[in-house]
């Protein structure tokens, strides 16, 4: 019974494991598919850059088989020495490589960016923070001349050994033990590292020698230190003497290695150079050549090999031999040369905004006697060629290949589930996109490269049409890194069958030279079990999942051994098969490095243009814009390589924030403007607009630009729409708080643009109408200037209203506004205002002063008077008026058109309106006193009472006598302001009557002669006013100023002349002359009825305006008399 227990409970135990494991792998299913679907999202989603998933490449993968591990598959262990010591060797110059590039180039190009405004503020502090990346820099630079000394020394040594003769009798046979260096025989991957950690070296000497920045602040610093070093007492570092002394050798070592040397490129040479023998090796010295010239070779034939350092690094390795083997080789230097015709690299590009051009850089390098002028300016004239180049024409046919092969790319690149189908020939298609894509983006990097280079070295601006073309390329060439990204899931098997096949096929050689070798029996030597077993080695090597850069590497290793069996078609097609595993396991490193646009930080001075052009013509076309942001983002890139943390955040936010702004000021806010207008047009189309026709003016689609996904700049998503509501949202409150009335314009808008474009908008929250609170009696005494200049004063309904205005309604100032402005701000404004009042009218009476001393005007004025009294006159004449006006006129006229007259006229106005203020004043705070006595009984008898004094009998808390204490006070400033009889018009007339009455003013007295004229100046200027009351343009028009009756009348009484100017009897030499006129006119009337209709029409016309006249003056006449009552109701005045 035990046995078949536990033999159930096991079965039990087993069943619910496996429904365990059961649910585990379906809920793994679940989410796997769940990530899954969110990754292909994200890599159709055009909001953020394309998702990268996993992709071969051989520099990244890391394998965990050792250079060693795999030398033992061969077990020749004298073979697997040589091929350690040189494989060891290639591997450390592309590690050597790699890191001089990634480490150093960008940090180097950073340094000296501007972080403030004063450009010298942290020159010694970014100095000392850099040093330890210098001396990096310097172990490094050590490092590689040590490194490639050894290379030197081993190929040396190597081709020494080879050929030793052989003794008889000897146990060493080194021939035995070395492969056969024949002229056939290259070690390609020996001298590949060596020339591209050359043009590494090349790059950081170009950074170093165009950082003017960073040779200035070593300069210094070093001279800080040699000082600080030399005084070591006085700067208190005398504990640290011994430290200073090894900083300053540093530095030293260091300036002499990187900045003042010759440069670490001619270092490297040199370092190749040091041994005698080496110079000797002509066997080594043909390898050199050959490899070039093979080289040149395959760059003529191979297209898709082409590229700027690869023939920099030939022309590198160029310069090396010239120099290790002291050998003017001109037939290879034409053989070099008339590669980089046949190719078409004029201009090598490198990291850090370097350009290099190559056969400057052999004329640099190479002896005197090698130079050939006429080959160099061939040269410079074919640059200039490109320099002239329409940029535009050639944009666009780049743009139609690059839009077919995106189209066949589309097609081509997708699994093949035809079983009828030939894989192999798919596979060559598929092979032929890819390269073709790699193709197009090499050739539209190099353009927009070559063109901005050399505008930039021959000082040359560009022409805008070439400039957007340039955007236009980059645009495109980002649009082909997003087609590689967006198909990197479809990819990377493709790439791995196309890997895996040409894999099989060096396989397919090797094995068949493998049986060649072991097939020749007879012949047994070292030498072919040497060769077999270089054969078995690289055959293991290519038998690996994935080519990684150490299988590569020692690929190429035994290819160099075993050469010699095989045949020259044999090796070539060897090498091209290897050359294209190497571009396959490279694709996306590749096509991220040529479509790599951090040359836009180094060029943001396109930004704005783009912008502009991409607003004007281009608007709709929003995924270049994507595109284009997409390119900028490279730039954020390259500023997180910078060495400092500090220094790389501030660099960021400046570059994201630069190109923000620009991007709004450019595009967004003229888009928000036109798409403003564009809403207004269609709500008001009812009404008679402009032409509209799309052939006339330009229209965008707003549709694409709001129904588009947001833009990515680092970690700002811009959204357009988003921008464009805010815009609106913020147009609509602020407009329409400004003016009411058109709330209803506004909403129209806004649900125009939800509708038509879904757009959503916050709701204002502000109402359709509002109690008025009027303007701000605060405000208007703050600029009382402005305020008696703008407005009106109209005596009986005491108002100010606005002369005109650029909105639909006049402002009016009304008692009522004034009493809410004395609420708000208290009474202690009425005092405020009369002392602004004070100091305006001291201003206006100096002028005033200065209109009547003046010459023309006073010898007029006292001849116009002889005149009157030598008369005997009761009144004064009408003509003597018109005459005056008529004479002052003639002394000249300002820009608008006024004489001086007028501008007296206006003088007069503005201080009558400043009185009418004070009086508008006196009255609000009446009208605000009254309104708040209203909750109290009889303010008589609550002077009688003290509540205070009742709470402090009835023996109330301390608090209840405090508030009836302040009850008190309240009650006792509301009867002092609603009984207070200060009347503010006897202060103002007070404090200027005795100056105006003053002799040495005596010119004042004349002031009442000059009333008639400027009183008929104003009654002309008023008919005028009122008559555009009725015009369409009511520009100047008016219907009230009364401001002119309460200046004369308060100039008057300053000056005491209400007796001289009634003396005048005015107002009736008026109502005489314009009675005498129209009996005139009436008489002319009734003789001429019969006769003439146009003279009766013309004499009718002259009696109206003639009794119009007669109004205007009455009603002068009338206001006049109101002004004076007020100014005669004083104490002096009763006198």
């Amino acid at each position: 019974m035990s046995k078949a227990f536990e033999d159930q409970l096991l079965r039990e135990v087993n069943e619910n494991v496996l429904k365990r494991f059961g649910r585990f792998v379906d809920h793994f299913n679940r989410e796997l598919s769940s990530i899954h679907n969110l990754n292909v999202k994200q890599i159709l989603s055009s909001i953020e850059v394309p998702f990268d998933c996993p992709a071969i490449d051989c520099d990244d993968v890391k394998e965990r088989t050792d250079l060693i591990e795999l030398l033992s598959t061969c077990g020749n262990m004298q073979l697997n020495k040589v091929v350690l010591v040189f494989g060891r060797l290639a591997q450390e110059m592309h590690y050597l490589t790699h890191t001089g590039a990634q480490r150093f180039c960008d940090p180097l190009v950073l340094y000296g960016e501007p972080v403030s405004d004063d450009p010298n503020a942290e020159d010694l502090s970014s100095i000392a923070k850099f040093l330890p990346l210098l001396h990096d820099l310097s172990s490094y630079v050590t490092h590689c001349l040590n490194v490639v000394s050894n290379v030197v020394q081993q190929i040396n040594a190597l081709i020494h050994l080879s050929n030793i003769p052989v003794k008889k009798g000897s146990q060493n046979n080194y021939k035995e033990l070395i492969p056969d260096l024949s002229s056939n025989i290259r070690f390609d991957v020996i001298f590949e590292g060596m020339s591209d950690l050359a043009v590494t070296l090349i790059n950081l000497d170009e950074i170093i020698t165009n950082q003017t920045n960073l040779r200035k602040d070593f300069v210094n610093y070093k001279r800080i230190i040699e000082l600080v070093s030399a005084n070591s007492a006085k700067f208190d570092v005398s504990n640290e003497t011994m430290k200073v002394k090894i900083l300053f050798k540093l530095i030293d070592k260091m300036e002499k290695q990187l900045i003042d040397g010759d440069g670490i490129f001619r270092s490297y040479v040199d370092a190749m150079t040091h041994e005698g023998s080496v110079a000797k090796n002509t066997q080594m010295a043909d390898q050199f050549s050959n490899y070039i010239r093979v080289s040149c070779l395959e760059l003529e034939t191979t297209p898709e090999l082409v590229s700027d350092t690869k023939f920099l690094s030939i022309c590198a390795l160029f310069v090396i031999y010239i120099w290790i083997f002291k050998r003017e080789d001109k037939r290879l230097y034409k053989t070099v040369t008339d590669c980089q015709k046949k190719i078409g690299v004029f201009l090598c590009h490198l990291k850090g905004n370097c350009c290099v051009i190559p056969d400057k850089f052999l004329t640099n390098h190479l002896p005197r006697s090698m130079f050939d002028k006429k080959l160099m300016d061939s040269f410079n004239a074919q640059r200039d060629l490109i320099l002239k180049q329409n940029c535009d024409k050639e944009v666009k046919q780049i743009n139609l290949k690059v839009t077919n092969w995106l189209v066949r790319f589309e097609q081509d690149i997708t699994d093949a589930t035809d079983l009828n189908t030939n894989l192999i020939d798919i596979l060559a298609k598929q092979q032929k996109v890819i390269e073709e894509g790699l193709e197009n983006a090499k050739m539209i990097s190099s353009l927009v490269k070559n063109c901005i280079s050399l505008h930039l070295q021959n000082g040359r601006p560009m022409a805008k049409h070439d400039l957007l073309a340039i955007c236009k390329a980059i645009c495109v060439l980002k649009g082909i890194q997003l087609a590689f990204h967006r198909k990197k899931g479809v990819l990377i098997p493709i790439i791995g069958h196309l890997a895996q096949y040409n894999c099989c096929v060096v396989l397919k050689m090797l094995s068949n030279t493998k049986t060649k070798i072991m097939t020749d029996v007879k012949k047994y030597s070292e030498k072919k079990l040497d060769l077999l077993s270089a054969v078995i080695l690289a055959s293991n090597c290519l038998n690996g999942p994935i080519l990684t850069n150490q299988r590569r590497i020692l690929t190429s290793i035994c290819l160099a051994v075993f050469s010699s069996a095989l045949t020259v078609e044999e090796l070539s097609k060897i090498l091209t098969l290897t050359r294209k595993l190497e571009l396959f396991t490279k694709v996306h490193s590749l096509i991220d490095s040529r479509t790599n646009c951090e040359f836009l930080y180094f060029n943001r001075a396109v930004l704005g243009i783009y912008f502009n052009n991409f607003f004007e013509n281009e608007s709709s076309n929003v995924h270049e814009l994507r595109h284009f942001f997409n390119a900028l983002s490279d730039s954020l890139t390259f500023i997180n390589k910078c060495h400092d943390n500090q220094k790389r955040e501030i660099l960021v936010k400046q570059f994201e924030t630069e190109t923000y702004d620009q991007f709004k000021n450019d595009f967004l806010d003229r888009i928000c403007s036109e798409f403003e207008t564009e809403l207004r047009l269609q709500i008001h189309s009812d009404l008679q607009l402009d032409d509209q026709s799309p052939f006339k003016r330009h229209l965008h689609d707003f549709s694409a630009l709001l129904t588009s996904e947001p833009l990515r700049l680092n970690n700002r998503l811009i959204s357009i729409k988003n921008y464009v509501e805010e815009y609106l949202n913020e147009m609509a409150y602020n407009l329409t708080t400004i003016a009411l009335h058109d709330w209803k314009t506004y909403e129209s808008m806004l649900n125009l643009a939800k509708t038509k474009y879904g757009l959503e908008f916050v709701r204002s929250q502000l109402p359709t109408q509002t109690l008025e609170q009027g303007l701000d009696v605060l405000e208007i005494t703050r600029n009382i200037h402005v305020f008696v200049s703008r407005y009106l004063y109209n005596l009986n309904n005491q108002m100010f209203i606005e002369k005109s205005s650029n909105n639909k309604h006049l402002n009016v100032l009304l008692i009522r506004h004034v009493a809410n402005s004395i609420q708000t701000h208290g009474f202690g404004i009425i005092n405020t205002t009369v002392n602004f009042t004070y100091q305006f009218l001291r201003k206006k009476f100096y002028i005033f002063s200065q209109f009547l001393y003046e010459e023309h005007i006073k010898s007029r004025l006292i001849k116009d008077l002889r005149h009157f009294r030598d008369s005997n006159a009761n009144k004064f004449p009408f003509e003597r008026a018109e005459k005056l006006c008529k004479g002052i006129r003639k002394l000249g006229l300002t820009a608008d058109g006024m004489s001086y007259l007028d501008q007296f006229r206006q003088l007069i106005s503005q201080i009558g309106n400043v009185l009418g203020f004070v009086r508008m004043l006196r009255s609000g705070a009446l009208h605000c006193s009254s309104n708040s006595v209203n909750f109290v009984p009889d303010l008589d008898d609550m002077t009688e009472v003290s509540f205070e004094t009742m709470t402090s009998d009835e023996s109330l808390s301390a608090d209840t006598v405090t508030a009836a204490q302040n009850l008190d006070s309240i009650l006792n400033t509301l009867n002092l302001n609603f009984t207070e009889s200060t009347d503010y018009f006897k202060l103002l007339v007070d404090v200027f009557a005795q100056t105006f009455r003053d002799s040495k003013n005596y010119h004042l007295k004349n002031f009442y002669a000059i009333l008639p004229a400027t009183t008929y100046n104003f009654v002309e200027h008023l008919i005028i006013s009122k008559e555009k009351m009725t015009r369409k343009n009511k520009v100047g028009a008016a219907f009230t100023d009364d401001g002119f009756a309460m200046g004369v009348a308060y100039i008057l009484k300053l000056l005491d002349q209400f007796n001289d100017f009634d003396s005048l009897h005015w107002f009736s030499s008026v109502s005489d002359k314009i009675n005498a006129e129209i009996n005139e006119a009436n008489r002319q009337s009734a003789a001429n009825a019969n006769s003439d209709v146009k003279l009766t029409q013309t004499t009718s016309l002259t009696i109206k305006r003639l009794e119009n006249l007669q109004k205007e003056f009455d009603l002068l006449e009338y206001s006049l008399t109101s002004s004076r009552i007020l100014f005669k109701a004083t104490p002096e005045s009763v006198n």
